[in-house]
């Protein structure tokens, strides 16, 4: 553990979540039994949720919870600012909406205590109530390409300087994620359920046109980090970018599609062979992927 006892800090960015906070306030109730520091960054954009998130964390028993306010305008600058409030042996970045599973993400910290990364297994829950479960199977790149959501990944805290996410609404855990070269390090997966993601609902960014425009930006960012990776992240790094680009395109406004099919055009002259070579195995790396998954 830290000097101060505390084993795991959680940075979670929080948002216009004024009478969405059902599922913040189900988890922080078992909260206090833990080793945990909870570093809320609010970015600060109505009058309603930072009352509210203050309301829900002093009617808990909770000695262990920093509430940072600043206007931000994306998730990427927020978790940057809250790295810097980090003070455990681990560290790791969750949403205000979702739930994760603390005596399971507990669990795996103690088995695994001389590891650098740590990867959970999680589930989704869409409007309906239906629930899906992701468990980690043998191939661990494959199944962080199906979803490489940085809410079921547990980082050392001696990887708080590398972390950088850039100031965009969309993909940004992506890129943080690619940059790192997170298969340089000593990584430890657990079958059992980190987190439970909440799909479809109201107010999320992956259902808002605008942020989803953000996936231009993200899609140019990775692109000039391709160069910077070698082996195994390289491949990964490709498959992080096409996703981006499949993503554009399958939910994207006609604007943003356009951008992408642009971006792919432009990225093929002067012809280049390797990029053509990679970004084509990387196609075909993520349809595997989704045919493998659509079939569970």
């Amino acid at each position: 553990m830290g000097s101060n006892g505390l084993l795991l800090s959680a940075i979670i960015p929080v948002s216009r979540m004024s009478g969405k906070f059902g599922n913040l306030s189900t988890w922080l109730k078992e909260a206090s039994k833990f080793p945990i520091k909870i570093i809320f960054v609010h970015d600060v954009q109505d009058d309603l949720t930072g009352v509210e998130l203050k309301n829900i964390v002093s009617g808990m028993d909770l000695e262990n919870v920093l509430i940072l306010e600043e206007r931000f305008g994306n998730p990427g600058e927020a978790r940057n600012f809250g790295i810097k409030s980090i003070e455990s042996r681990w560290f790791t970045f969750w949403d205000s909406d979702d739930l994760p599973n603390l005596e399971n993400i507990f669990l795996c910290l103690e088995r695994f205590p001389t590891a650098e990364i740590l990867i959970g297994s999680f589930e989704t829950e869409n409007e309906s109530g239906e629930v899906s479960t992701f468990k980690i199977e043998e191939n661990l790149a494959d199944h962080l390409l199906r979803n490489p959501g940085i809410w079921r990944i547990v980082f050392k805290a001696e990887l708080q300087d590398k972390i950088v996410f850039p100031n965009l609404r969309m993909a940004e855990d992506q890129i943080a994620i690619s940059n790192i070269g997170i298969f340089n390090y000593e990584l430890k997966s657990c079958d059992t359920i980190f987190y439970r993601y909440f799909t479809n609902f109201p107010g999320q960014l992956t259902s808002n046109k605008e942020a989803l425009n953000d996936l231009f930006n993200a899609v140019k960012v990775s692109k000039l980090n391709l160069k910077n990776h070698s082996s195994v992240n390289s491949l990964f790094a490709y498959g992080l970018y096409t996703k981006q680009l499949l993503t554009g395109l399958k939910m994207g406004s006609t604007r943003l599609k356009l951008q992408m099919i642009m971006h792919i055009a432009y990225s093929f002259f002067p012809f280049k062979t390797s990029y053509l070579r990679k970004v084509t195995k990387a196609f075909i790396w993520n349809l595997r992927v989704w045919m493998i998954y659509e079939k569970k």
